[in-house]
């Protein structure tokens, strides 16, 4: 069997919707629920994965489709995409209390406005408030602003495994890098939140997205992955807990974590992944994944990953912890559905005029190419 067969070549994969569901539920309930749910911090691990294979997918259908990537449409999306709900967040938080009332309000909004807020966690250069949570946005920014150049030298001038062997140089060099750092004294605050010490986690998704684009997912891999799936997600989330990484913990404490510990942790969220994109649709985890609760949850995920900090704000009087998970899920997902369909989605449809490759809507699916040599989602 090819992996033409193996990968399913239907025009949703809802699966990925449900993965990016799960990925901001851990991360609400790290954030609301820490003391009684250690770990959660691993769905931003889940999304920088993610983001790297689908932003590599999107930007190899491209170039099947037209022999060329458009640096200019790419940014152009990404703006379209990210932007407009970030500038009303911090509208929002520019102009209404309690956020207008803090001291130094001004400099989380800028950080996070130059996508440098995991620069300054790392070195804890300012105030973060209640946006803290921007850090991964800077670096899945400062990504986006290497990767594709990176992708385009790389394409015409290697075959699959030499792709494969630069990236592999690339993520040991910073596993090195990592090691390094905290062998010389730094914090594990220095090493979790910097782009430097992180880009690791989202190259192993863009290595999964150029092999699965060669067609070199064998069959029983795949099968292999797609069976595991759950147990994987256990793994990874065991793996979490036990080695609870937090800002404030010292390098010795989390060894693991800033050695291997992150890279063994995003190849285990990429067999997750392989296993959604390659699974069967009837497979238990499958259908999980595609129900229509984590499905619609997926596809609002980054405005409830934007909200759910600043909503955390309005309910700090709440004493009951779970009424407070309650509480920031609910209010959460009512704004983040607000935003979605009255902001973002008209940008959405913007977008997609830069897009070479379809220019139908919902842009929020991962659609396969049914003619092309491998599984390539077409949107992120």
């Amino acid at each position: 069997m090819t992996a033409q067969q193996v990968s399913r070549s239907t025009h949703h994969l809802a699966e990925l919707d449900g993965i990016r569901a799960i990925a901001v539920s851990l991360v609400l309930l790290s954030h609301t629920a820490e003391p009684w749910f250690p770990g959660g911090w691993i769905g931003v691990d889940l999304f920088f994965v993610l983001s790297g294979f689908l932003i590599t997918s999107v930007l190899l259908r491209e170039r099947w489709k037209t022999g060329r990537i458009s640096l200019r449409n790419f940014y152009v999306r990404r703006t379209l995409r990210l932007m407009p709900a970030l500038v009303v967040l911090l509208v929002v938080y520019s102009v209404i209390p309690p956020f207008r009332n803090l001291p130094g309000y001004f400099w989380p909004v800028l950080f996070s406005a130059f996508y440098v807020m995991d620069w300054v966690e790392a070195f804890d250069l300012g105030p973060q408030q209640y946006l803290p949570h921007t850090w991964s946005l800077g670096v899945e920014e400062q990504f986006y602003l290497l990767w594709p150049a990176v992708l385009i030298f790389l394409l015409p001038r290697f075959k699959l495994r030499g792709r494969l062997l630069a990236l592999t140089g690339i993520i040991v060099v910073i596993m090195a890098w990592r090691t390094g750092l905290i062998i010389e004294g730094a914090s594990g605050q220095r090493t979790y939140y910097a782009f430097d010490t992180r880009l690791d986690t989202i190259l192993i998704g863009c290595a999964l997205a150029l092999w699965l684009a060669e067609g070199k997912a064998s069959s029983r891999l795949a099968f292999i992955a797609a069976k595991a799936a759950p147990w994987l997600m256990a793994a990874v989330f065991a793996i979490a807990v036990m080695y609870e990484t937090q800002p404030d913990l010292n390098a010795g404490h989390s060894l693991f974590l800033n050695t291997i510990g992150f890279t063994l942790l995003a190849c285990l969220c990429a067999a997750i992944i392989l296993g959604a994109v390659n699974g069967e649709p009837q497979t238990m985890m499958n259908v999980v994944l595609a129900s229509a609760p984590l499905v619609y949850l997926g596809r609002i995920s980054y405005g409830v990953y934007l909200w759910h900090y600043p909503v955390l704000a309005f309910l700090t009087n709440i004493r009951n912890p779970w009424l407070m998970v309650a509480s920031t899920f609910l209010l959460s997902i009512a704004v983040a559905s607000v935003s979605f369909f009255l902001l973002e989605r008209p940008f959405l449809r913007l977008k997609e005029r830069f897009s070479a490759i379809d220019d139908s809507f919902p842009v929020q699916s991962e659609e396969i190419v049914p003619s092309a040599p491998s599984t390539i989602p077409k949107s992120a």
